[in-house]
């Protein structure tokens, strides 16, 4: 990789824009560059946008014998099978708040400014796993990050067209003038390698994960048990490690993440409704097991202040009150209910 992003070598990897038009023309797909590019375009070789060739290859074969049999020929994900994924499940398993949050912020295809932490291997992971450098360098040389923008020998180079997005933590777009030295602009090459960080996301958060499972187990013993501490810290430990597609802003973001959470574990002891109507209104989420409930009204606090939080959560108590919640509860023989 090293010597492929350099000026004099980065168009001997990979397919240009105009090798993947002939071999479209020649397939008789002429019109479907649009769509091919959003899924396999978008590595950077030292300032020359590159396809992978691998996957162009790919869906070409596919394609070809789904004309034959008079069927769409729809694009895939080819690349997720080619390597192993553990830099990415490491990264993504980091309990570390600003790792999460670049790595959604990557999912939701932002370019992100990193330090280039050339002289770093697998080892460093163990040894410094919470800098995300580190991480976002690796994934660069492993395909999958790919420089935005970048210098070579004093000369910024960057895509041709490249709409730069905001990044983390500024609102801002990154500045036109010349990157400090060693600094590089990433992002997730295309909607392929997108499927990748997606697919591994749902994995780490889902029934396949171990680890996710006995976590999700350890909530809803607490929950159920009125251990409003325990609940909360488990609760903060997990969304440090989620990672989803969604705008974190709102509550909703964080209500799928509960039923999420809770659905992982659910069975037939455990009934699971979200947004039910009982008592004058619809109340969040609310779980029952045998005589037992618990009620889950969700509000996010206009800050981190410990007064904001306690007054968001008086808000949500008296709103349960008020709406009346525990009505369906009580009407089934639930005897003691957690809020």
């Amino acid at each position: 990789m090293s010597d492929v992003n350099t000026p004099y070598m980065n168009r001997l990897i990979g397919l240009t824009r105009d090798e993947v038009q002939e071999l479209l023309d020649v397939c008789g797909m002429a019109g479907r560059m649009e769509d091919v590019a959003k899924w396999y375009d978008g590595y950077n070789f030292a300032g020359e946008d590159m396809f992978c060739s691998w996957s162009i290859c790919k869906f070409l074969s596919d394609a070809m014998v789904a004309v034959e049999k008079g069927q769409n020929a729809v694009p895939r994900n080819y690349w997720v099978n080619t390597s192993g994924n553990a830099l990415l499940e490491i990264c993504m398993s980091c309990p570390d708040e600003v790792i999460s949050e670049r790595m959604q912020d990557l999912v939701d295809g932002r370019i992100l400014e990193v330090g280039n932490c050339e002289f770093v291997g697998y080892p460093d992971i163990d040894s410094r796993s919470n800098d995300f450098d580190i991480f976002a360098t690796l994934m660069m040389h492993t395909g999958y990050l790919t420089a935005a923008r970048r210098q070579w020998s004093g000369r910024e180079q960057e895509l041709e067209g490249e709409n730069l997005k905001p990044v983390l933590g500024t609102g801002e777009e990154p500045s036109q003038d010349l990157a400090p030295e060693g600094t590089i602009w990433l992002r997730i090459p295309n909607e392929e390698v997108r499927q990748c960080f997606r697919a591994k996301a749902r994995f780490l958060t889902g029934r396949g994960n171990p680890v996710w499972v006995s976590r999700s187990r350890e909530l809803i013993s607490a929950l159920f048990a009125g251990e409003a501490e325990k609940a909360e810290r488990l609760l903060s430990d997990m969304l440090l490690s989620f990672i989803c597609v969604r705008d974190g802003t709102y509550e909703s973001y964080y209500h799928g993440f509960m039923v999420a959470v809770l659905g992982v574990v659910s069975g037939s002891d455990v009934v699971i409704e979200s947004n039910t109507e009982t008592g004058n209104g619809y109340s969040d989420i609310q779980l029952t097991r045998y005589l037992t409930g618990v009620i889950l009204e969700l509000k996010k606090s206009s800050d981190r202040t410990t007064m904001s939080r306690n007054q968001a959560c008086m808000e949500a108590l008296q709103q349960i009150d008020e709406q009346q919640y525990e009505q369906k509860m009580r009407q089934s023989g639930v005897k003691q209910i957690f809020r």
